[in-house]
């Protein structure tokens, strides 16, 4: 039983992780669009 938590914790937080990181990936790549829409 407490495994299987552990097991759903890991599952959850490596998910949050994966969406931060897509995020910033969206970020940096909407910034260098914007900064060579503008050079």
């Amino acid at each position: 039983m407490l495994n299987r938590l552990s097991n759903f914790k890991h599952k959850y937080i490596m998910k949050i992780i994966q969406a931060n990181t897509q995020r910033k990936n969206l970020s940096h790549h909407y910034n260098t669009t914007q900064s060579s829409l503008w050079s």
